[in-house]
């Protein structure tokens, strides 16, 4: 109770600082992760483009993944965040049966498919330009990867009713926890025991699961409100609903990214194989930028839905603003860092300059424009705390499906021109994207303001 205090009447800025602190740690760990696979990957052989373009064409998989962890995230952390606020026992005590009930259903049916349909599905993704043996180290990735992608579902429903509660701690401990053995596993699994590109997916596997006993152990301590249980009975159809309702729409959003890095491993698969190779560092080593708006996103889920469930409206504004403030403070810090380390960073993945030079160039235009992704973030997490999920996915619709997608496919496949096109394509749709987003949310948290204000009026009177 002390800590929901803090949440709903602490000065925004600490407060928010402590909520996304260890989230930003866990990011930078999941990041970590990343870099972990493509570091000892790229030793096999650092002379082979195939291997690391292998494991681009395996990302939107992983997205997709990411997309329904996060949707299983966001859509029990804002039910548990207003369920605080309005102090509302019988949802917190109801909750974890129905996450545990989704996250059953959608892990078995999508492991399935992927075990039919993999092969398939990456000859799909691929570009022409896109090697025969490239195409192989795909598939042994995707098929070793599955497992820990399967419980991964299961650790963002956990994480997602400490996230509510603001019982964050769990959030980079967990990830602590794999990485660490993450880092341990993959060179036995990829050279000890000569599993290659599928020793990478080994590794990681192992290293999801024991995040999620981890997860199971910080229940087993009954420190939290909602506690971790599965009965029939206490799944209930309208909370299993409110969860979907709201992760759907951040799947959606996710998934509109997913498609459109589909759509783009094509058409820059269809440039060179150098270029593919390029553009998979640099969207591994974006995620240094975008953890920022995904740390501050998750504290503004928490501090808004717990004041909306507790009618505070003037608190939702004060969030709303300083949280925008902050990521767009640290945004400039960080991309000023990643502008002048990229030459050195990448180079630790391959010796291949054309490659070298591509990957800096895309930081080069198009990192600044990530503190616009940074911004909408929270943007759309302030929707999605007030029950709005909606206006997330009109603008990932206008950023991808109408900007960034068909003017990338014309600039190659018409105009032909060069990768530098397409990320001013890119970049551009971010920024414009931005000054939607800050309208539409702007005067959204103005009006309700207003119309509280004009209630409380109303009363007095």
């Amino acid at each position: 109770m002390e800590n929901n205090d803090e949440i709903l009447n602490g000065p925004v800025i600490p407060t928010s600082l402590k909520l996304a602190i260890p989230v930003m740690i866990g990011q930078i760990l999941s990041l970590v992760y990343g870099i972990i696979d493509l570091v000892f990957v790229s030793m096999i052989d650092k002379d082979s483009t195939s291997l690391i373009s292998g494991m681009g064409l395996i990302f939107p998989i992983y997205m997709l993944y990411l997309a329904l962890g996060i949707g299983l995230f966001t859509g029990v952390s804002v039910l548990v965040a207003r369920a605080v606020g309005e102090r509302n026992k019988f949802i917190l005590d109801k909750v974890s049966s129905s996450g545990i009930l989704i996250s059953i259903v959608v892990s078995v049916v999508s492991a399935l498919l992927f075990y039919v349909f993999g092969k398939d599905v990456i000859h799909a993704l691929a570009g022409t330009e896109i090697s025969d043996m490239a195409m192989v180290a795909a598939t042994d990735y995707l098929y070793y990867i599955l497992p820990g992608l399967c419980f991964l579902l299961f650790n963002q429903m956990m994480l997602g009713i400490f996230q509510g509660e603001g019982q964050v701690k769990h959030y980079a401990a967990s990830m602590f926890l794999s990485t660490v053995l993450n880092i341990i596993l993959s060179p036995l699994c990829i050279f000890t025991f000569n599993l290659g590109v599928a020793g990478s997916a080994v590794a990681t596997s192992i290293s999801i699961f024991v995040a999620f006993l981890y997860l199971l152990g910080a229940f087993a301590k009954k420190e939290n409100q909602v506690q971790l249980n599965w009965k029939v009975g206490e799944t209930k159809s309208f909370i299993v609903k409110e969860i979907a309702r709201i992760g759907i729409a951040h799947v959606a959003c996710i998934l509109i990214i997913n498609i459109a890095s589909m759509v783009m491993n094509f058409i820059i698969g269809s440039i060179s194989e150098t270029a593919m190779n390029s553009w998979v560092l640099v969207i591994r080593m974006d995620e240094f930028l975008l953890f920022i708006g995904y740390a501050f996103g998750t504290s503004t889920l928490t501090m808004v839905g717990q004041s909306h469930g507790i009618g505070n409206v003037n608190r939702i504004q004060e969030v709303f603003k300083k949280n925008i403030m902050l990521v767009t403070f640290m945004g400039l810090i960080c991309v000023g860092i990643y502008n002048l380390a990229a030459p050195l960073l990448f180079s630790f993945f391959t010796n291949v300059p054309e490659v070298i030079d591509g990957s800096v160039l895309q930081v080069r235009i198009l990192s600044l424009t990530y503190i616009a992704i940074i911004i909408t973030i929270v943007i759309n997490s302030t929707f999605q705390a007030t029950g709005r999920a909606i206006p997330g996915v009109v603008l990932e619709v206008i950023r991808m499906l109408i900007i960034s997608i068909p003017l990338s496919y014309t600039a190659v496949f018409v105009w032909g021109a060069s990768i530098t096109t397409v990320f001013y394509i890119i970049g551009g749709a971010n920024i414009f994207v931005l000054a939607i987003g800050m309208i539409w949310s702007t005067r959204y948290v103005n009006k309700m303001t207003k119309s509280s204000a004009s209630m409380q009026h109303s009363f007095t009177t």
